[in-house]
C-alpha cells in the first residue's frame, strides 16, 4: 500500500493490480532479478505470481482453485473509527476484514462473531486465505469471522506500530473494543455475542479487552498470553519485550502498564466466559502468566454469585509456545470452537 511505504522509499516502480487481499511467501532471486509471491484473500487461496524486474511485470505461475467455493461466502473490508479513550489525539480509522457465509453483505440478525487480532511487535495480520474462518462460518450459521488490523502491528507503516506500543499500548485495546462496538451498531452482532481470540501478545489482547469491556464480550479465548506485564522481565524472553510493554526501571512506563495489565485489573464483577490456554513447556511466554490470570479470574467469579461465567485453564502437556502437530492443532481448534459456540449459543448446521 502507498501509505505503508517506508519514509526513505524513493518511488513506486510497479503497482500490483489486485487489491483487498494479501501478498505472502515472498521469495527473491537477486541474481535473476525475479521475485515470486502468493496473492490470496480470505476466501481464495489465490495464485503464485512471478515479478520480473527487467520487464517490470508480473505473470501467473500457478492458480490454486477450490472449485469456486468462494462464491458461497461474502467478505469485505470495514474501516471504522476508533475512539481513543485515554488520549485526545482524535479518532483513527482502523480496518477490519469480515468473512461470513452467503453472498449478502449483512447478517439478518445479530449473531455470534469471532474476532481475531494481534497488535504488537511489528507483526502483520493479513487478510490472506483462511480455511479456519471458512470452516467456522460454514458450520455455524449465521456467524462471522472478523480480522481486525489494530495498532501495534505494521500493516500501515512504522507509525501504526509505534501508536500501539509501550505508553500507547492502550490504543490496541481501544481499537479492538471499538471494533466490537462497530459491529454491534452495524447489526452483525450484539453485546455479549462477541468472542475474541488471540495468541501470545494476542492472548494478552484477549485478556485485556475481556477485563476492560466485559459488557461487550461473551467469550475470551486467550492462548499463551503475556498477562503479568509488570513482572514479565523475570521469565524466559521477557527482557526483550520491554520496547512494547515498558521498561522495568522507568516509573512512567510502569504506571502506564498498571492501567491495562490483565492480572492487576481483575475486580469482583462478572466477566466473559474465559478459556485460557498455555503449554507446560512454553519457553517463550512462561505458563505462569496464564496460571496467575486464571487464578485471579476464578477468584473474582467466586466472589460474585453462582451466575458467574466459567473460567477454564487449559494446560497442554508437552507443549511449547506453538503447536506443530496437525493432530494437536485440530484438537486445540476443536476445543476453542466448542467453547465459543456453547457460550455464545452458536448453532452448528
Amino acid at each position: 500500500m502507498r501509505d505503508s511505504l517506508p519514509k526513505n522509499a524513493t518511488k513506486i516502480i510497479y503497482e500490483f493490480p489486485l487489491h483487498g487481499g494479501a501478498a505472502t511467501d515472498v521469495r527473491v532471486d537477486s541474481s535473476s532479478k525475479i521475485a515470486s509471491f502468493v496473492y490470496s484473500n480470505l476466501t481464495s487461496p489465490g495464485s503464485v505470481y512471478v515479478y520480473n524486474l527487467t520487464s517490470n511485470s508480473t505473470t501467473v505461475f500457478k492458480t490454486m482453485n477450490l472449485d469456486h467455493l468462494e462464491k458461497y461466502y461474502w467478505w469485505g473490508k470495514h474501516p471504522f473509527r476508533s475512539v481513543e479513550q485515554k488520549q485526545s489525539t482524535g479518532n483513527v480509522s482502523v480496518p477490519a476484514f469480515v468473512l461470513k457465509f452467503n453472498e449478502n453483505n449483512k447478517i439478518s440478525k445479530p449473531s455470534p462473531i469471532w474476532l481475531n487480532a494481534y497488535g504488537g511487535f511489528n507483526v502483520n495480520m493479513l487478510p490472506k486465505f483462511n480455511p479456519f474462518a471458512m470452516a467456522l462460518t460454514t458450520f455455524f450459521r449465521p456467524s462471522a469471522y472478523v480480522l481486525v488490523n489494530i495498532r501495534g502491528g505494521r500493516e500501515y507503516g512504522r507509525d501504526w506500530y509505534l501508536d500501539g506500543r509501550n505508553l500507547n499500548k492502550q490504543n490496541c485495546f481501544d481499537d479492538l473494543i471499538s471494533a466490537c462496538e462497530y459491529f454491534i451498531l452495524e447489526g452483525y452482532t450484539s453485546a455479549g455475542l462477541c468472542g475474541i481470540n488471540g495468541g501470545s501478545n494476542g492472548g494478552l489482547l484477549a485478556g485485556a479487552v475481556s477485563i476492560q469491556a466485559p459488557q461487550l464480550f461473551g467469550v475470551g479465548l486467550a492462548d499463551y498470553g503475556v498477562h503479568d506485564t509488570l513482572r514479565f522481565t523475570n521469565f524466559t524472553f521477557g527482557p526483550g519485550w520491554q520496547n512494547d510493554y515498558g521498561h522495568k526501571e522507568n516509573g512512567t512506563e510502569i504506571l502506564s502498564v498498571l492501567k491495562w495489565a490483565p492480572v492487576y485489573n481483575v475486580d469482583k464483577i462478572k466477566y466473559p466466559a474465559m478459556l485460557i490456554t498455555t503449554g507446560d513447556h512454553d519457553t517463550r511466554v512462561s505458563p505462569t502468566h496464564s496460571y496467575k490470570f486464571a487464578a485471579y479470574l476464578q477468584w473474582a467469579a467466586n466472589h460474585i454469585s453462582s451466575h458467574s461465567n466459567p473460567v477454564f485453564l487449559r494446560v497442554r502437556e508437552l507443549s511449547g509456545h506453538n503447536i506443530f502437530s496437525l493432530e494437536r492443532k485440530v484438537d486445540a481448534f476443536a476445543e476453542k470452537v466448542s467453547f465459543w459456540a456453547v457460550q455464545l449459543g452458536a448453532i452448528m448446521k
